[in-house]
């Protein structure tokens, strides 16, 4: 398919959540998920009437703490991707991926990995999603 653009819509701009202290910007949202997408088969033709528009509406990190056994505290990083996808003249459908992984160490490059699977998580289900609608 067409990859017709990719817009970032977030609501908080380029605020993208937080691990331990950290808060974090994403820049160029937009662009990050656009190369991913070609670097996954789209193809860039940009008035194609049925190509693939993404809005980018949510794409952040946030912690959860639990306590467990023995007052020991856990965290996990919950990374959340999603996209409003239109795809030709069809209604627009959303995608939501929300990977959640231990975390560490409440570094940088466990935040970056965290984007890296939302992204990578929600750029799989429209995927599958165009290939489901290619077999009908």
């Amino acid at each position: 398919r067409a990859l017709v653009d990719v817009l970032d819509a977030r609501p908080d701009g380029e605020a993208s959540g937080g691990v331990g202290v950290n808060l974090y910007r994403f820049e160029d949202a937009a662009g990050v998920v656009r190369r991913s997408l070609i670097q996954a088969g789209f193809s860039e033709a940009g008035t194609d009437a049925e190509g693939v528009r993404v809005r980018i509406m949510r794409l952040y990190v946030s912690q959860h703490q639990a306590m467990v056994y023995g007052g020991m505290q856990q965290v996990t990083n919950v990374p959340v991707a999603v996209y409003e996808v239109k795809i030709g003249p069809a209604e627009p459908f959303l995608i939501r991926s929300q990977p959640a992984n231990i975390n560490w160490n409440s570094t940088d490059t466990e935040a970056y990995a965290g984007y890296s699977l939302a992204i990578e998580g929600a750029n799989h289900q429209l995927i599958d999603r165009l290939n489901t609608e290619c077999r009908r």
